[in-house]
């Protein structure tokens, strides 16, 4: 650990275990007395508890009250009394005090320290000679459990926040609510409160179905110690299989019997009819314990799956999850049995606020960790300064302290981080600590050797002190920690199973390198192969136990296992080095360190004179939470804080300040940053948040706000709902055209009224009537994506209102105000149904609701950031509208506007020429031209106001758009508030789109006129207006319906690119799919077009999409961007780009190859092959179907020859084939119509397979058009050399140059020569496919540069 940090932060909140110690105190209200107490806690804290009786109070002596040379032998406070009074030091008497002087009978007359420490000298003296004149407690002498339970005499109290669930129940029943819900982290005493419901409502028969039959115990205790429930008889289900009558009889005695189930119990048909009673009987009362229930059995791993990184196997994850009760099934169990009402007890609040199950009368508590802290606290100041209370009376004991460090990951593992992110991988904590195998590896043992093992190896050096780094602590090194027994049993939570093994390996191999590691015993209970012995919780304890009772630490690495419902009392620390999607998932692992942990020590034999048999000592009063995501630490508590105040302030968000200010005092968080070491307070959290939200986007943030599937029982909100599209859909925001703007501007037919715009849907006009009932889970899924579509379109008008608003209660409040009403209008949503909205969704979901609109909101108006800032924080927020409308990324917009030459574009506008986005959708380009003319081009923003017009591509991109103009103090009668960019497609003529009279309706100015204005121009006047530069992203393509299912779609955005070279003066630069490079549907005229004019300056081509898009945005055949310049007449810059880097750049003609060759590496290559050959494959491979059959052609029960379809080979009849019948009886070889790549996406490693299935078809076997038929022979031997032939890289990779889509045809070998295969001389057929590989490039004499072009972008194929 670095000598040169300040550790006072960390010195004010470590304790540790603590040590029992007698303590003594003087105070002036007490003259001539020494008070001598002992305490389990920290002595400073047991003072400061006194000082608020006697502020005044002095300390004078502190010691521990611990015997012997373990210091395993303890003596309370009464043994010092007794010597004491021994020596004539009298007690404290009520009637010695001034009036309203506290009392406690702990003070002595005249005694001094020295009289203590004389004390504790004899004390010891006795426990050296045996002869039990003090009573001594120990380990040894604890007294034995008992597990026969005895009635009390006397009813058990309960406290105030139990009182108040039971009365909440009473009310809640009273008001005919049926399914209620519990909701108390643990010690809250769940079991005795949900009994005491029972008895408040006179229950005559009661029945508990846990998870696990762990609990049975706690629930028999509490059924039968308690006088209160008197008459109550604890069943189970074994009492029930002795006697069939069990409930009847214990009913007729006039006791309520309290049945007990587990899961297990109602599963079978075995069990259902040994238990009939069970299942026939209506009890009054159904509880259930959800303590083991876990996230949704999906979400676990779901992270990983979402990432693109290797998930556990399906066998892997079950066994890891089988401790784990998936609420679903488990709710199917419960609902067999019959019951007036349900009680669910749950220890996390998700159930309450991600479904829609419980309304807010029907939770009957709500207690947070907070809570039960804040109850200690207060019994604490209530009782424990009165004489005869000891601290462990406190019902939370024990309960121990969190705290949190939040640390960012050592330099090396950052570093590899940012490398798998520009990779595409988003859990990166997960993938740092991915192992070279995910499954078993009984060969190379992949499976115990970490991926990135020296960042890893280097993370566990600097938590252990034996190396430093400057944002981590080695804690483990802390003298605190280790003086303070704390860190003793940690467990450490990692991302995959066989991640368990490979750690378990790293830190045996190199204890030598650890300073404290070593000390540790692993215990892997989640690897691929676990030790029999740690299959279960006990077995994790016995092995704690054991390494404890010999002085040794231990570390348990799990995955999942023992992290729900499980207790391992002994953990301590937690270090979670795995990313998680689900907070439930985080919640349920970091509760497992909240048990507590107490010793009981019981009084020595032959000493009868003790005041207690029992005495109680905390083994873990603190825990330690390490996370290695900052952020997501903020996130939780951000989110747990926010769940408090939803639940239990009416003011709600208002007061999350404070409500983080107090969980923080409760548990700090403490982080490292350049070897300072800071306290985290409320601000931090708040910033942190704020900082990742603004990355964030709105379809981001409505994933985070809990559906309420009550809407759905208002007819009219439920047909509101059902008219959206649901989120995600390919039909995003869409609306029907609103009516009355623009009726009077003389413009080309534009779409008819039933037409839809693309934009969102609107709930307003005719719907269909809603369904009266959800019938399956599919129905739900679907709906619970419209309602969060419907969220989208809130959080649109919160980033959109011209006032700002705080929740959706002032959305409904300023339907009215200014302009509100158009933009209500075009996001599709109507104030009236809106007021309904909020009158009827749960408070519990409004209020999440309510935050994210109010932090949307926040980020547009925040004036600590300057226009240019606050326009570009709030475009991040948004990623899509539809298919057809995504946000273009920053760094693309940027690329597109700088490489317009600077000069000749600034020129131009103070000339007076304009710049115009054809398709604008966030006003993205917008906000980029603005930066750059007045940041690097030095125009002032008088001279840009004007000079910027856009035409949106829907109603939704309008308003967007428009508000970005807002920000930026541009003049938003320069966005087309009438005419889409959809619209100008509608203006055709007898030659297809009229660019003419589109280019006309563009520069009069007509687009840009709305209710307030005239036509103008920038000028003012009707001059027209004169466009220098178009740019754009515009829509790609349009569904035509045709194609398999419909999926078919004809490409738009040629018709905007030729508008765009018809309108601008000088430049065109606009984003397209590079599919047109190769042509295809529709683009082969394009192409030919395209190719041939020389006016293309620079074309920058991304082979995958995402490489320039995120990954969400999937674009088949990749994307490029491209700069046309009016004045140019020559060859083109050609630049690859690959990742996020430019691989290569060729000035070249677009028209020197029959297509536009992308790879500019191939160019020299094609050059040579079609040099030196005559004919091509196309020629000779078989046009689409080939056999006449669908793809979707099933085999036949019988047939006298074979059909391969997807499924493989099956019987076929020959009758039934209706072309190609010659070919049956030939050798075929095939390949697979589709690639084995998306679309010619090369991997993540820029390479490709290109052929999925290439295989030969022997005589008697035809195809379904999924496959193209190569070539037909009359040999196996001539169709194995085609076979061969085509699995070259060589090949492969000529293929691959005619790549555009998914699926090849007989064009995709255009430039594969075709070569003769009955020359057995021309190549070496009858050797291996590498060496024939080696053969075609030697004979195609291809340099060292292309062979190494071919050879990194296409895998090797045997």
């Amino acid at each position: 650990m670095s000598s040169t940090r300040d550790l006072s932060i960390l010195d004010k909140h470590i304790i540790g275990r603590v040590t029992p110690h007698i303590y003594a105190f003087s105070t002036g209200s007490v003259p001539s007395y020494l008070k001598v107490g002992d305490t389990y806690r920290p002595v400073t804290t047991r003072l400061a508890e006194w000082r608020q009786v006697f502020p005044d109070l002095e300390s004078h002596f502190q010691a521990p009250a611990t015997l012997g040379k373990h210091q395993d032998t303890y003596f309370r406070d009464h043994s010092v009394h007794k010597y004491l009074e021994a020596h004539d030091r009298t007690r404290l008497q009520p009637d010695d005090l001034d009036a309203g002087v506290y009392y406690s009978r702990e003070f002595f007359r005249d005694a001094t320290p020295e009289d203590v420490e004389q004390a504790i000298e004899d004390i010891w003296s006795s426990y050296e000679a045996n002869d039990a004149r003090y009573a001594l407690y120990d380990t040894a002498s604890t007294l034995p459990q008992t597990h026969t339970y005895t009635r009390a005499d006397t009813e058990w109290t309960l406290r105030p926040n139990q009182q108040q669930a039971v009365n909440n129940f009473q009310n809640a029943v009273a008001n005919g609510r049926t399914n209620l819900l519990m909701y108390a982290v643990m010690r809250f005493g769940k079991s005795f409160t949900s009994l005491a419901c029972a008895k408040a409502i006179e229950a005559k028969s009661v029945v508990v179905v846990s998870a696990k039959a762990d609990v049975l115990t706690e629930w028999k205790k509490t059924t039968e110690i308690p006088a209160n429930f008197r008459g109550f008889r604890f069943l189970t289900s074994r009492e029930l299989s002795n006697d069939t009558e069990a409930i009847t009889k214990t009913i007729n005695n006039a006791e309520v019997p309290v049945v007990f189930l587990t899961l297990q119990d109602l599963q079978g048909k075995d069990i259902k009819d040994r238990h009939k009673q069970v299942f026939c009987n209506q009890f009054d009362l159904l509880i259930v314990d959800e303590s083991h229930y876990g996230a949704r059995a999906e979400s676990y791993g779901q992270v990983l799956r979402d990432s693109g990184l290797p998930a556990e196997s399906k066998m892997n994850r079950d066994n890891e999850l089988k401790d784990i009760v998936d609420p679903d099934e488990a709710d199917a169990l419960v609902k067999t049995l019959n019951a007036n009402l349900c009680l669910h007890l749950s220890g996390t609040p998700y159930r309450i606020l991600m479904g829609s199950e419980f309304a807010p009368e029907d939770i009957v508590a709500f207690v947070q960790f907070t809570d039960i802290v804040q109850e200690q606290e207060a019994w604490d100041r209530e009782y424990l300064n009165k004489d005869g209370v000891n601290e462990w009376d406190n019902p939370y004991f024990g309960f121990p302290q969190m705290v949190r460090f939040a640390f960012n990951l050592n330099e090396s593992s950052r570093t590899r981080i940012e490398q798998l992110r520009s990779q595409g991988i988003s859990a990166t904590l997960s993938a740092l600590l991915e192992p070279q195998s995910v499954k078993l590896d009984t060969r190379g043992d992949r499976h115990r050797i970490f991926k990135h093992e020296a960042e890893v190896l280097e993370l566990l050096k600097i938590i252990d002190g034996s190396q430093s780094d400057p944002n981590i602590l080695g804690f483990l090194d802390y003298p605190k920690i280790k003086d303070g027994n704390m860190c003793r049993h940690m467990v450490m939570v990692l991302p995959y199973k066989a991640s368990c093994d490979a750690m378990e390996a790293l830190l045996a191999d190199h204890a030598e390198d650890f300073r404290n590691l070593a000390e540790y015993e692993i215990l892997n209970i989640s690897g691929l192969k676990t030790k029999k012995n740690l299959k279960d919780t006990e077995g994790v304890k016995a092995a704690i136990a054991a390494a404890e009772a010999q002085g040794r630490k231990t570390i348990t690495l799990t995955v999942n296992k023992m992290l729900t419902g499980s207790t391992v009392e002994q953990w301590d620390t937690m270090l979670f080095l795995k990313d998680t999607s689900s907070p439930q998932e985080y919640d349920q692992a970091i509760f497992r360190l909240q048990n507590q942990y107490i010793r009981e020590l019981g009084v020595r034999d032959g000493q009868d004179n003790a005041t207690e048999r029992l005495i109680r000592h905390c083994l873990k009063p603190q825990t330690l939470l390490v996370d290695f995501d900052p952020t997501r630490m903020f996130r939780m508590q951000e989110q747990k804080s926010l769940i408090y105040n939803v639940n239990t302030d009416g003011r709600g968000n208002d007061e999350l300040e404070n409500r983080l200010r107090e969980e923080l005092r409760i548990s700090p968080i403490i982080t490292l940053n350049c070897d300072l070491i800071t306290e985290v307070q409320p601000t931090d959290i708040l910033q942190a948040i704020s900082n990742y939200n603004a990355d964030r986007t709105i379809t981001d943030e409505v994933m985070d706000i809990p559906v309420d599937l009550g809407l759905l029982k208002d007819a009219d909100l439920r047909a509101l709902i059902e008219a959206q599209a649901e989120i995600g859909n390919h039909e995003g925001l869409k609306i029907r055209p609103h009516e009355g703007e623009g009726d009077e501007l003389d413009v080309p037919p534009v779409s008819g009224d039933d037409t839809e715009v693309r934009g969102g849907e609107t709930g307003q006009g005719d719907t269909p009537e809603p369904d009266p009932k959800v019938q399956t889970k599919d129905e739900v899924v679907s709906l619970e994506k419209k309602i969060r579509t419907y969220y989208q379109r809130i959080l649109f008008f919160a980033m959109l209102a011209q006032k700002p608003v705080e929740s959706l209660g002032d959305v409904v409040e300023t339907c009215e105000y200014s302009d509100h009403p158009r933009i209500l209008r075009n996001l599709g949503l109507d104030p009236r149904l809106l007021k309904s909205f909020k009158q009827t969704i749960d408070p519990f979901k409004l209020r999440q609701l309510d935050y994210k609109i109010q932090n949307i909101s926040r980020l547009v108006s925040d004036d600590n950031f300057t226009p240019v800032d606050r326009a570009e924080r709030a475009i991040g927020k948004f990623s899509r509208i539809s298919e057809s409308e995504v946000r273009t990324p920053r760094h693309l917009c940027q690329d597109v506007v700088r490489g317009i030459p600077a000069s000749e574009l600034r020129n131009a506008i103070i000339s007076g020429e304009a710049v115009l986005d054809i398709a604008s959708k966030f006003g993205e380009f917008t906000l980029e031209l603005y930066k750059h003319l007045t940041e690097h081009l030095g125009l002032h923003h008088s001279e840009v106001q004007n000079m910027i017009y856009s035409i949106p591509t829907s109603q939704i991109a309008y308003e967007l758009t428009r508000r970005f103009y807002e920000l930026l103090n541009l003049n938003t009668d320069l966005v087309s508030m009438t005419v889409t960019s959809y619209d100008l497609l509608q203006s055709t003529s007898e030659d297809g789109l009229d660019t003419p009279t589109i280019k006309t309706l563009i520069e009069s100015g007509q687009l840009f006129m709305s209710d307030e204005s005239s036509a103008h121009s920038h000028k003012g006047d009707n001059a027209g207006v004169k466009f220098a530069v178009v740019v754009g992203n515009p829509p790609y393509q349009e569904s035509d319906g045709g194609g398999g299912a419909g999926r078919s779609a004809s490409a738009l955005y040629p018709s905007f690119v030729n508008l765009g070279f018809h309108t601008a003066t000088r430049f065109v630069s606009m984003i397209t799919p590079s599919r047109w490079f190769n042509g295809g549907k529709g683009l082969v005229h394009i192409r030919n077009t395209w190719m041939n004019d020389e006016r293309f300056v620079k074309i920058v081509d991304f082979a995958n999409s995402r490489d320039a898009f995120s990954e969400s945005v999937d674009i088949p055949g990749g994307i490029n961007y491209f700069l046309w310049d009016q004045f140019h007449s020559g060859d083109c810059d050609f630049i690859n780009i690959s990742g996020k880097n430019i691989v290569s750049t060729m000035r070249r003609p677009l028209n020197e190859f029959p297509v536009i060759v992308r790879s500019n590496d191939a160019v020299s290559i094609l050059h040579k092959v079609l040099d030196e050959s005559d004919t091509f494959l196309e020629s000779i491979v078989y046009s689409r179907k080939p056999f006449g059959l669908e793809s979707r052609q099933a085999h036949l029960a019988n047939g006298d020859i074979q059909l391969r379809n997807s499924r493989g080979l099956g019987p076929f009849s020959r009758a039934d084939v209706p072309t190609g019948h010659d070919l049956i009886n030939r050798w075929k070889v095939i390949v697979s119509k589709a690639t084995f790549e998306h679309a010619g996406v090369p991997d993540k490693q820029g390479m490709m397979r290109v052929l999925s299935v290439a295989q030969i078809l022997p005589p008697g076997t035809v195809c379904t058009e999924s496959y193209l038929v190569i070539d037909a022979f009359d040999s196996e031997q001539l169709a194995q050399r085609c076979l061969k032939f085509l699995k070259t890289q060589f090949v492969r990779y000529l293929i691959a140059q005619m790549l555009a889509s998914m699926n090849m045809s007989k064009s995709t070998f255009r430039f594969v020569p075709a070569i003769d295969f009955c020359d057995a001389t021309l190549l070496p057929w009858d050797d291996a496919v590498v060496d024939i590989d080696r053969a075609l490039q030697e004979r195609f004499k291809l340099d060292d540069h292309e062979r190494q072009a071919i050879d990194t972008f296409i895998h090797p194929m045997e």
